[in-house]
């Protein structure tokens, strides 16, 4: 599924989970973020056309001020539109495809798309897709 959404709260005041083993090691973690859903550019045939909102899960949560990630993953900015690459798990669940390389934002290249320690190259690769992807859905400037 490919939308174009925001999240709907700022990252601390999301739902972070955290699971563990029965010896208290972490087992898997996320944070589930509500996303208010501005247009649907590509969707499976049981999502409902007219639904406007949706909790997606993002590598990434938070535990006594420490943030735990996947891949460097940075998580979605409050307010900031962004085009969503999504994919459902076999829970029912939708997440991000391909980490920081699944999400776009409208706004253009923001500090906030990719984390600080980025290559040149990694910077240079985002913004060959993002553009790709600006330009294949008539998005913005890109297009």
């Amino acid at each position: 599924m490919i939308v174009i959404g925001y999240a709907e709260e700022e990252f601390n005041d999301r739902e972070h989970v955290i699971t563990a083993f029965d010896d208290g090691a972490m087992q898997s973690f996320h944070t589930n973020t509500n996303i208010k859903i501005k247009q649907i550019l590509k969707k499976p045939e049981d999502f409902l056309a007219d639904q406007k909102k949706l909790t997606i899960i993002e590598p990434v949560s938070l535990k006594e001020d420490v943030k735990y990630t996947v891949n460097q993953y940075v998580e979605l900015q409050k307010s900031e539109p962004s085009v969503l690459f999504l994919m459902r798990n076999t829970y029912g669940d939708y997440g991000l495809i391909n980490d920081n390389l699944g999400k776009f934002s409208l706004e253009g290249l923001s500090q906030s798309s990719l984390p600080e320690t980025a290559t040149a190259q990694e910077l240079s690769e985002y913004a060959a897709f993002r553009h790709s992807v600006m330009k294949k859905y008539n998005l913005g400037q890109d297009s």
